[in-house]
């Protein structure tokens, strides 16, 4: 399977679903009326970016999002994602990760960026991490709330 089928957005009461290991690199916009899905996952697919459609699943808590080609992360997405408190992007070729002007990331918990790419981190704009996972990088350079 490639596609999603647009009629993923009548299963109104889903509230996980799991898309792992199935060649997708988008995903349609229907999916974005999901609003009792707490649980997506993606991972092991072919997605370069977090889909954009994923900003409108309000109830969403937990994203899987393991070896995919995601090489930079964009914070500013995940700040518009306001119920999402895990995500997993393990095994990405993530090579960045970019905070947009000052906006915080308040609802994060736990990030797994384990076995990537990065050689610095700056997660100061995460004000509520409890856990993080970035074993296996090149890091030489992490801050995380403002603290080196």
């Amino acid at each position: 399977m490639n596609t999603v089928p647009a009629q993923i957005g009548n299963l109104q009461s889903l509230q996980i679903l799991s898309l792992d290991g199935n060649q997708l690199s988008f995903l349609p916009e229907e999916l974005g009326g999901l609003a009792q899905l707490s649980s997506l996952g993606l991972s092991f697919n072919n997605f370069p970016h977090i889909p954009g459609v994923l900003d409108r699943l309000s109830g969403m808590d937990r994203l899987a999002m393991a070896g995919n080609r995601v090489e930079t992360l964009e914070l500013g997405i995940l700040a518009r994602m306001s119920h999402l408190k895990n995500i997993d992007l393990r095994l990405n070729g993530l090579r960045w990760v970019k905070s947009e002007a000052l906006e915080a990331v308040k609802q994060v918990t736990q990030l797994d960026l384990r076995d990537n790419h990065l050689a610095t981190l700056d997660l100061s704009s995460i004000c509520s991490l409890e856990t993080l996972h970035c074993q296996r990088n090149q890091l030489r350079a992490l801050t995380l709330s403002g603290f080196t």
